[in-house]
């Protein structure tokens, strides 16, 4: 069961040990924690490679219908940061309307300003699957994934969306993989999904809640 890579092993394992071994049961947790850390460092890195080969795949299958995006170097100046911020700001206030094109636009000027922002890429990556754009969508949601976010509430989204695009790409059994590597290294997506009735209707296949 440690080595096991499904979303809710671990709290299972937490129960268990607090009832077998109450006495010992918070060390026992810790060395399971850090044993399933571990592995899931490894899986992680399998991962990342696997998602990125995807969607390096769909873009060469795909090239003539997905328009390249224009990256500019990583902007220095205070102005650039404000265009950055800016963009950020009018997507997210498109986006709160249900405006997925002009969002898109907008986020396409965030990562142009700063390709180094997974946030920006996961926005990106959101609102080009709300307009269908799916191969692009995937292209862009790898980006931030490669990025590798350090920020919690960002590897979340970034965990969920991907799998979202997966499954609106009918990639049921990949989509699952994917899901179930995340959720061994960013645990809180299990919690998450329950309350995310969009992740229940696009993911109907993997969907077991």
């Amino acid at each position: 069961m440690i080595m096991s890579d499904e979303p809710d092993v671990e709290l299972r394992l937490t129960a268990l040990a607090r009832l077998v071994l109450p006495a010992d049961a918070d060390a026992l947790i810790a060395q399971v924690h850090t044993i399933r850390r571990e592995l899931a460092s490894q899986r992680f890195g399998a991962q990342d490679t696997n998602i990125t080969s995807i969607a390096q795949h769909d873009s060469a299958v795909e090239e003539r219908s997905v328009p390249a995006l224009i990256v500019t170097p990583r902007a220095v100046s205070s102005s650039g940061y404000q265009q950055s911020t800016s963009g950020m700001a009018e997507g997210r206030a498109y986006a709160k309307k249900g405006d997925y094109e002009s969002a898109l636009r907008s986020f396409n000027m965030a990562v142009a300003q700063d390709p180094n922002d997974p946030l920006s890429w996961n926005f990106k990556a959101y609102s080009e699957f709300r307009t269908k754009q799916f191969s692009a969508a995937l292209a862009s949601i790898s980006r931030a994934w490669k990025l590798n976010p350090s920020e919690n509430r960002t590897r979340r989204w970034v965990a969920i969306n991907a799998t979202k695009i997966l499954c609106a790409q009918g990639r049921s059994s990949e989509a699952a993989t994917f899901f179930n590597q995340s959720a061994s290294v960013v645990p809180e997506i299990v919690t998450d999904v329950y309350g995310d009735g969009e992740f229940q209707s696009t993911c109907q296949s993997i969907w077991q809640g």
